[in-house]
């Protein structure tokens, strides 16, 4: 499985420190200074075979070699179902049933660098937290992940239900079952990335090579080491990853799964890391609307973050950090935000700015600009402590969702992982794992509260 800068100290094996594996991709990229072997603590990852300096490229494959839902519509398999059955589903699904096809065919495809691929996704030894089980995901709760991973599965289950009324045929003649539409679906939620395109949409991708490197907290957040770069002279795109600082021959590189949370990786790849400077809580407040206050909500929205939305740079979250979601047919609006320590006061005053709105329109009020800008800077606004006061007991209340407090996860923690060390292997090594990256997750997330509880405090 992926793993990060710091190995865990149970994910650590014996014998050499890497050992070289068989690359039958090789021959199909333009440029390629890396190849796959095995890391101790880390498992399969990428190996400089030559020297490389920041910013050079590591590998380079074009975008046709890749598996992307235009991709998939090309493939005669798929294509044969129509153009109406093909955009009734998903982007994600689309290369879900791409890559089950190719496994379906085997030897005989012609499409050589998919096959080598799926090869290569079929021998693979990866998690993600839909492989958790009901008892697993009880020692998550109190945390979103906790329930987003059971609704994940469920959803991808249903669309398989659904697809199967409509591609039943298909589905017998490729051999195709739930379980295998599952199996693909969670090799694009651990591997795949996402780019922002020119016209605003998001390419989702999977690119062969893209999928083999480690995560690395010390890579940049952002589009400076993966990237979608152009041909001038052809228009050719190609998937390019880059060096992020100097590597020698030998070495692994490594770039960025992004500003994720250990939530977030433990959902997407089935790893934490100790001390994650990006471990954040995703928070939802619903508030009621009128006609009249409506767009007080809306231009406050503009104030919230727009996140990274360059053309043919690797988007850092499918969603954004903070946004309003409106629900016309309820009336109500939903503030989503992903509250992080690295700009937690800036955030919790973003957020106080609604609930403060909110306390201003209660009653079917619709507050003056004078008395917003009354409320927004004068500290001792009955409105405005109403507002703070209000938060504060949304997040307690949060807080106290969890089945244990922050400092008995801290104390529970050390000997949960000396357990994962002494028992590396088997179902035991695995539940033991799983127990030691929960209370990575939850401790956290509960720092987060705290730190925000303390802020509010203060104020």
């Amino acid at each position: 499985s992926r793993g990060a800068t710091r190995p865990h100290p149970w994910l650590l094996t014996s014998g050499a420190m890497e050992r070289s594996l068989a690359f039958p991709l090789q021959p199909h990229f333009d440029v390629c200074k890396v190849e796959p072997a095995i890391f101790e603590g880390f498992g399969r990852g990428m190996r400089c075979v030559e020297g490389a300096r920041a910013g050079e490229e590591l590998i380079r494959i074009s975008l046709a070699k890749c598996w992307t839902a235009e991709a998939a519509k090309e493939c005669a398999e798929l294509a044969a179902l129509g153009e109406e059955v093909l955009e009734a589903i998903s982007d994600a699904s689309l290369i879900a049933l791409h890559i089950l096809v190719v496994r379906a065919q085997g030897v005989t495809t012609l499409d050589v660098c998919r096959k080598e691929h799926v090869i290569t996704l079929e021998t693979s030894d990866f998690e993600t937290l839909m492989d958790w089980g009901e008892n697993d995901l009880k020692m998550l709760a109190g945390s979103k992940w906790a329930v987003v991973a059971p609704a994940c599965r469920n959803d991808i289950e249903e669309e398989f239900g659904e697809l199967q009324e409509i591609l039943g045929e298909f589905f017998m003649r490729f051999g195709i079952s739930a379980t295998d539409f599952i199996w693909a679906h969670k090799i694009l939620i651990s591997r795949s990335v996402q780019f922002f395109m020119e016209d605003g949409s998001l390419l989702y991708l999977l690119g062969p090579g893209q999928d083999m490197f480690n995560h690395s907290i010390e890579a940049p957040v952002g589009d400076s080491d993966v990237n979608l770069v152009s041909c001038a002279k052809t228009g050719q795109r190609f998937l390019v990853i880059r060096a992020f600082k100097d590597f020698e021959a030998g070495e692994q590189a490594f770039y960025s799964y992004s500003g994720a949370s250990n939530g977030r990786l433990l959902m997407m790849a089935g790893f934490v890391i100790p001390d994650n400077p990006h471990n954040s809580v995703e928070l939802t407040f619903t508030f009621n609307l009128s006609d009249a206050s409506r767009p007080l909500y809306r231009s406050l929205a503009m104030g919230l973050q727009q996140g990274l939305c360059t053309p043919g740079a690797v988007a850092i979250e499918e969603t954004r950090d903070e946004f309003l979601e409106e629900l016309p047919e309820s009336n109500e609006a939903v503030l989503h935000m992903r509250l992080a320590a690295s700009d937690l006061k800036a955030q919790l005053e973003r957020t106080l700015a609604f609930f403060r709105l909110a306390q201003l329109c209660s009653g079917g009020r619709v507050p003056s600009q004078e008395r917003l800008s009354s409320c927004d800077s004068n500290p001792n606004d009955e409105c405005r402590v109403k507002a703070e006061q209000t938060l504060r007991m949304a997040l307690m209340q949060m807080l106290a969702g969890y089945a244990s407090s922050l400092e008995e996860d801290e104390a529970a923690l050390p000997a949960a992982e000396e357990a994962a060390i002494a028992n590396p292997s088997g179902p035991t090594g695995r539940q033991l794992r799983r127990r030691a990256s929960s209370l990575r997750v939850l401790m956290g997330e509960k720092q987060i509260y705290k730190l925000a509880l303390e802020h509010l405090c203060k104020a």
